[in-house]
């Protein structure tokens, strides 16, 4: 909280009191007053003792130097040795009582030389946040214009104090594609002009960021959370018959504490809010909204007056609040006088004065009857009040895989190929959307092909917007599974919480098709009060340490099988069964098989096969008899007594005769089988074979 600390340009004490009593406090917005991003210019030269104090890490040595051919004065030279992440601190936290980049005001400029082209990666930080944003260079003189906002970690919030750059680097920065790094070699960049929150060379230093005695408008959170000394003020200023006092937010809310007002009393009764610090106001000409959350107990919707109090000038705006947790916002701008130093502001709940608000044409105030209306994260000059969370559902969610589905497909992609989104496959996985194996059911499912490192997986499913994959009723995984292996093998599946711990859990899978149910319930970690947005599966894969209660089969080689999911079931969602196949029937003949054709030699004989049944369907094989007397139709092969033989190859359903079969009698025998059993037809002779 350093940066809280000592960053307002008035440094005023009750910051640090409030950073240091809202340091344990987790999960809220809890920074009472912000730094200021005041405007700061390095320019190397004689007069500029924050660009004097540059330093490097990493083996980089810096010298400040005249400028190359097309600078001017001096610079700051870094010569690029030692490690490959070496670079040049130019402001350290501390140096500058100003936050580096705000929102609005996060661009920074510089012109830097370069003899090599490579990349630069520019660093703002503050304790363990950061960020960064790598662009390229080109031999000589090059002016960056770089936005922070736009870097990778960059957060609004975070009140950056630290400025750092890495001649060619770029490794943090995932989002850059321009000239790669080279190897460390000596190589030199010139450093010069720095721009920082709209510094010109009248800010070196950090001057001209107002005169003794002006009153500043500095970002203010009103959090009422402990320390909160601005909140903790509004304690008994209700007037008309209001109360207030700081206690348990409602639920719905941002939780933690807010400020409750007790409505009672006249109908315009209220509180006076806030009164700024000494040498501050609440508004400036580019901040002339008041934002913050608001619970009304009532159950229609009802207005909410506030006053900003300046010079010799009250301005007020009023809005309609619904029943509930709501975020409201009071937009001052069209009434906003920047001479008048608004220095104080007034909440009325469920009122409304026309006369002080005209223009407003929403509901009327419900009675006073001791209703408790609450406020929380009471945001001024830009400061921001969190949205109030939006409840998160828990639908029932099948995924499906086939045309239609937004949410399966999304995991067809490699990890490694900088995906758009969170799913995708990773160390070795290659996950498409393809047709499922047979005896599954049937259409598309999730063909899961796995090489690489035995825990190859697939970060699989993100739970849609404002939803998540389990409740406390409803805390299954299903799915419809098929294994290539040839022996049992594992499963694990993981759900990630948006905050807390991941869960695991694993089955047993047989070989083939078949439904799979984790009852995540039962993994360690599991909490019922948990938002599970994100699945992780791991085919063929188990790791003890997740699930120590498994004790199934161990996994198999990794050798480029093709694993499968389909129709996977969140939230009670219901698996389809696996078809299970029909009980196997032998062949049965109905109608014999008969031979028809001329019989002379050279001419062809056709065997129609007869009608059959059986489960599953059956298939036919020919064979061909070339036989000295005649015979009737039979269920099995020519006996002896029959005086045939086989023709050898004739095995299709026509024959071609030859000349040995003159004089013969030609007959036919069929062959159906399927997977219980077999059964024959033979024909009756032809005549015989002119």
């Amino acid at each position: 909280m350093q940066s809280s600390q000592t960053g307002a340009k008035k440094a005023l004490t009750f910051v640090a009191s409030i950073a240091l009593a809202l340091g344990s406090t987790v999960g809220m917005a809890n920074i009472a007053q912000a730094a200021d991003a005041g405007k700061v210019y390095l320019n190397f030269e004689a007069s500029d003792a924050i660009g004097a104090a540059a330093n490097t890490f990493g083996g980089s040595g810096v010298a400040i130097v005249d400028a190359p051919v097309g600078g001017t004065g001096k610079v700051a030279e870094f010569t690029k040795n030692g490690e490959v992440w070496a670079g040049m601190n130019l402001i350290l936290g501390g140096q500058v009582p100003y936050r580096l980049g705000a929102a609005g005001n996060s661009t920074i400029t510089m012109d830097v030389y370069a003899d090599t082209a490579s990349p630069v990666m520019i660093k703002l930080q503050n304790g363990g946040a950061s960020a960064v944003k790598a662009v390229a260079l080109t031999v000589g003189w090059n002016h960056l214009s770089v936005d922070m906002s736009t870097a990778t970690g960059w957060n609004d919030a975070v009140e950056y104090n630290v400025l750092a750059v890495f001649p060619d680097f770029s490794a943090d920065d995932s989002s850059y594609s321009g000239t790669a790094a080279v190897t460390p070699a000596g190589q030199k960049y010139d450093f010069d002009n720095i721009s920082i929150n709209g510094g010109t060379a009248d800010n070196v230093n950090g001057a001209g960021n107002g005169a003794p005695g002006t009153i500043e408008a500095v970002s203010t959170l009103m959090t009422f959370e402990t320390g909160d000394n601005l909140g903790a003020a509004a304690l008994g200023a209700g007037f008309e018959g209001a109360s207030t006092a700081i206690a348990d937010a409602p639920a719905g809310g941002n939780g933690g504490k807010a400020l409750q007002i007790t409505k009672a009393g006249n109908a315009w009764s209220g509180v006076n809010l806030v009164t700024a610090p000494t040498g501050t106001k609440l508004m400036d000409a580019t901040h002339t909204s008041v934002t913050l959350d608001y619970y009304s107990p009532e159950t229609v919707n009802t207005p909410v007056q506030f006053q900003m109090i300046g010079s010799g000038s009250t301005i007020s705006q009023a809005v309609q609040a619904a029943p509930g947790w709501s975020k409201l916002t009071f937009d001052f701008s069209a009434l906003y006088n920047d001479a008048k130093n608004y220095t104080a502001a007034v909440i009325f709940p469920d009122f409304v004065n026309t006369n002080d608000v005209p223009g407003y044409t929403g509901a009327v105030a419900a009675a006073v009857t001791g209703q408790n209306y609450f406020i929380d994260n009471v945001g001024f000059n830009g400061a921001t009040t969190p949205g109030i969370p939006v409840p998160k559902t828990a639908p029932a969610l099948l995924v499906t895989y086939e045309s239609g589905d937004v949410t399966g497909p999304k995991a067809a992609i490699d990890c490694g190929a900088n995906p758009p989104g969170w799913a995708c496959a990773f160390e070795g996985a290659v996950a498409t959307v393809a047709a499922a194996p047979a005896g599954g059911n049937g259409g598309n499912a999730l063909k899961i092909v796995k090489s690489g490192q035995l825990w190859a997986g697939v970060n699989w499913i993100e739970a849609p917007a404002n939803t998540i994959l389990a409740d406390s009723t409803h805390h299954n995984v299903t799915f419809n599974y098929y294994s290539p292996d040839s022996a049992k093998s594992p499963v694990e599946v993981q759900l990630i919480p948006e905050s807390g711990a991941t869960i695991s859990q694993a089955v047993e899978a047989s070989p083939g098709w078949q439904t799979l149910t984790f009852d995540m319930s039962a993994a360690v970690g599991y909490s019922a009060a948990a938002n599970y947005v994100k699945a992780v599966i791991f085919p063929d894969f188990v790791n003890g340490g997740d699930v120590p209660s498994y004790h199934g089969a161990a996994a198999v080689a990794v050798s480029g099988q093709a694993y499968y999911v389909d129709n996977v079931g969140f939230v009670g969602a219901t698996t389809p069964a696996i078809p299970v196949a029909p009980a196997a029937v032998a062949p049965r003949n109905s109608k014999a098989a008969t031979v028809s054709g001329t019989a002379k030699v050279g001419k062809s004989l056709t065997v129609a096969k007869g009608t059959w049944s059986g489960t599953p369907a059956p298939t036919f094989t020919y064979s061909w008899y070339r036989c000295t007397i005649a015979g009737k139709v039979g269920t099995a092969a020519p006996a002896a007594s029959a005086k045939c033989s086989v023709i050898a190859k004739a095995t299709s359903a026509s024959y071609k005769l030859v000349a040995a079969d003159k004089g013969k009698f030609v007959r036919a025998l069929v062959k159906a089988s399927n997977s219980a059993g077999n059964k024959f037809s033979l024909t009756a002779t032809s005549v015989k074979v002119g």
